[in-house]
């Protein structure tokens, strides 16, 4: 007997499908930008400088991307040395996104079908 999913876990499906799926189309993106050969490095800085600078403000909320900033821009400031293994890494990563995004759009519609 199948039970119905709870409102709560519907929408967490549906959350995480969408933003997971976005995410990762972003990383591909993000990983073609950054492997060009002038653009990568000069917007790996200003994103680096960005992070730190969000990093050492006093509100709590934006230490998440001030992280995510600075992730994103030393993988900028990376493509100077390794270009390749930025090209591969936020190819991994938005192929991994985007299959975790689908698992859950998969789940979400699941879980609205349990609901009906």
């Amino acid at each position: 007997m199948n039970y119905p999913v709870s409102v709560e876990k519907t929408r967490e499906y549906g959350i995480k499908g969408v933003f997971a799926t976005a995410g990762g189309i972003t990383a591909l993106i993000l990983g073609s930008i950054l492997t060009t050969t002038f653009i990568g490095p000069v917007l790996g800085g200003i994103l680096t400088v960005t992070g730190i600078y969000q990093f050492f403000r006093k509100r709590e909320e934006s230490k998440v991307t001030a992280v995510a900033s600075l992730g994103v821009g030393v993988l900028g400031l990376t493509t100077i040395i390794a270009k390749n293994f930025v090209k591969g890494f936020t190819g991994l990563a938005g192929i991994g996104l985007v299959g975790y995004g689908i698992y859950n759009i998969v789940q979400f519609i699941r879980a609205l079908k349990s609901r009906a």
